[in-house]
């Protein structure tokens, strides 16, 4: 991303990974604020190293993708005992003026924990043609809590049929059975709407719904889905539907 084009269903954040330290001042190129770069504990996914967050820490990503965006990361304590922390990101324009912002407060136990719109759909971001930049802010909430982080991830949920040609989710047209937002096991009924498909957030396909006897009404078992945000698409196209559910 910091010598080409970048992909729009690649990752937007640049050194993700956190491979180097190229300005040799022991954090994780890219971050800034009270962080140190860890080369020494055991990442999540392969190809990655971990930041160590003892305080305040910022990243940015430039130039989002325009559409519904989706942020998450991998965290874990790093002690024996449950972290707690805030994940804040900001929306700017191009004089540094905050469009908008969401605070997400977030507990992770020793163990690396995904973090992502399963645990708070505030990590879907819209970005709109005004947007500059999204800042992130990650701080600790606990006296004397430390925590790890890894592969930070900043994604365009295009395979859901949302691109910079399309309306951001927020925008999207959807049937008028749909209430927002559900309690997780609340069936959800789409009428009208006919054959379907439900996605998560980074496009990928959880459920084909067909329509009961033969009428074009679908309804969905949210129990099966999980608490996050949720597309749900016609199978010949067409606008999405989003639906949230929550604990």
């Amino acid at each position: 991303i910091q010598f080409c084009y970048p992909d729009p269903l690649a990752n937007q954040l640049p050194q993700a990974r956190m491979l180097t330290d190229l300005d040799g001042n022991s954090k994780p190129d890219g971050f800034t604020g009270a962080c140190t770069w860890d080369t020494l504990s055991t990442p999540p996914v392969d190809s990655c190293r971990c930041g160590r967050i003892y305080g305040v820490t910022e990243f940015a990503c430039y130039g989002p993708e325009v559409g519904s965006n989706v942020f998450s990361m991998w965290a874990r304590s790093a002690d024996s005992t449950d972290a707690s922390f805030s994940i804040a990101w900001a929306k700017r324009d191009f004089d540094y003026e905050i469009l908008e912002t969401k605070t997400t407060a977030v507990q992770c136990p020793a163990e690396w924990t995904r973090i992502d719109t399963s645990l708070s759909w505030k990590l879907l971001i819209d970005v709109e043609d005004e947007v500059d930049r999204v800042t992130f802010r990650i701080q600790n909430l606990g006296e004397g809590d430390t925590i790890l982080v890894a592969y930070p991830e900043f994604l365009l949920a295009a395979e859901a049929g949302i691109d910079r040609n399309t309306p951001v989710a927020g925008d999207l047209p959807r049937p008028t059975a749909v209430p927002n937002p559900v309690r997780l096991g609340t069936p959800v009924l789409v009428a009208p709407f006919g054959e379907g498909y439900v996605y998560d957030v980074l496009g990928r396909e959880l459920m084909h719904l067909y329509p009961a006897g033969g009428q074009e009404r679908l309804l969905i078992d949210t129990s099966q889905l999980g608490p996050g945000v949720f597309l749900i698409r016609h199978s010949d196209g067409g606008p999405a539907a989003k639906v949230i559910v929550l604990r």
